[in-house]
């Protein structure tokens, strides 16, 4: 029976965060709390006679950061071209450390029951401090969780949990420290129609690489784009052009599993940038002038410069992502979310549902509101100036029955269905 990593003391009914990412070909993992941000691959100073894994020495905000290359620090070879997606994930702790990766594929949910302990250890490979592993949902891949700073201090020499004054530490210059008397705010970045926008990243729970819209709702707003499932949870997914008022685009290449309310919500949008954080002395609010003619339902709520305003992040708001009233339906789903599990489990009552099939799409009715089924019969009187979707009217057994088309009525593709 598998054991439990360095999250195997939390109860298995614990579910932990997770940000994953690869190198050398392989998808690694890296507990939520260890990461402090994520930043572009910028240019970097080399150290002379300093161990191969290390890099150089790059500028973040005004510090230097030590920057090592997982690759190298796997005792994997580095090919020599730069690749579109590397970041430099700055590992949490007195002394920031950044760490070099081929790219960064999603933050995840796992239970800490489906972390393996033993058996990772078994199969890791040469060079790598394995601590547990994971399978990924929705794929056949496995997640491997690194001892980082196992790794660190193997490779450099380095102990960045413990020693503030370990080699090479960030010195910020004209910022205040984590831990200082000043509370830095971590956001999530993301892209939409080429602008850059901003979530607090204790509102996002996963980011997820694509999210399939499994059954689409008919008749439904523009940014509604459907459901999907998400384990056992039923996920609604909309799209964050919509919301911000740009013109719909079918790519959706990201999707943030967000938090509004207490309700899960899926928000597609066309890629994932960073993490950062920021002083709050660094944000700025939205101008009047410019708040009050915005078009679209999620609400910027303040503006974030990065790198002396060469970077501006418009960072949204959580609770103001939709109209006032569709907010108000959000809470009022999240409170009779907790208390239907409590009647349904009072009362004991099972519901039954007659389910059927439109546009490859599968629907459902309570048994109590229906009759009987009946093949579709042959002879259908039309009626003159009614709507497109009734066909007309049939007698079934003395009774006139109107015929409702539910795909013209649900605004789907005319078609037959089985």
């Amino acid at each position: 029976m598998a054991e439990r990593a360095d999250p195997r003391a939390a109860p298995a009914s614990n579910t932990l965060r997770f940000l994953t990412f690869r190198a050398a070909g392989r998808l690694y993992a890296l507990p939520a709390e260890a990461v402090r941000e994520i930043v572009l691959l910028s240019p970097m100073a080399k150290v002379p006679l300093s161990p191969k894994p290390l890099l150089g020495l790059a500028n973040l905000r005004g510090g230097v950061l030590p920057v090592a290359s997982l690759r190298l620090l796997l005792g994997e070879p580095i090919d020599g071209r730069s690749a579109h997606g590397e970041r430099i994930i700055v590992l949490e702790g007195p002394s920031a450390f950044g760490l070099l990766v081929d790219e960064v594929a999603a933050f995840t949910q796992v239970l800490a029951g489906n972390i393996a302990a033993e058996e990772a250890q078994i199969a890791s490979e040469a060079g790598e401090n394995i601590i547990g592993a994971f399978k990924v949902e929705g794929s056949d891949g496995v997640a491997r969780i690194l001892d980082i700073h196992a790794l660190l201090a193997r490779a450099l020499g380095v102990d960045t949990r413990r020693s503030p004054s370990a080699a090479l530490p960030v010195q910020r210059q004209g910022r205040t420290s984590p831990g200082a008397g000043r509370r830095l705010e971590t956001f999530i970045t993301f892209e939409v129609a080429g602008q850059e926008f901003g979530l607090p990243l204790e509102s996002v729970r996963e980011v997820l690489p694509t999210a399939d819209v499994t059954t689409p709702l008919p008749r439904a707003e523009s940014a509604v784009l459907g459901m999907t499932a998400l384990r056992d949870l039923l996920l609604p997914l909309l799209s964050m052009r919509a919301l911000l008022g740009f013109a719909p685009d079918a790519g959706r290449r990201m999707t943030l599993v967000a938090s509004i309310s207490g309700v899960s919500v899926g928000l597609a949008v066309d890629s994932v940038r960073d993490i950062v954080r920021a002083d709050p002395s660094e944000l700025e609010a939205v101008p009047a002038a410019i708040a009050s003619r915005t078009q679209g339902e999620a609400s910027v709520q303040s503006v974030l410069k990065i790198d002396g305003g060469a970077r501006l992040i418009a960072i949204l708001a959580p609770n103001k992502l939709f109209r006032e009233d569709v907010m108000m339906r959000i809470k009022h789903s999240a409170d009779a979310a907790v208390s239907a599990p409590l009647a349904a489990t009072a009362s004991g009552a099972e519901r039954i549902f007659v389910v059927f099939t439109l546009g490859g799409q599968e629907f459902g009715l309570a048994i109590s509101a229906v009759e009987e089924v009946a093949r579709m019969p042959e002879g259908i009187t039309a009626l003159p100036r009614s709507p497109d979707f009734l066909l007309g009217v049939v007698n079934l057994r003395g009774t006139v029955l109107p015929i409702i088309d539910q795909r013209r009525r649900f605004g789907l593709q005319p078609g037959d269905d089985a």
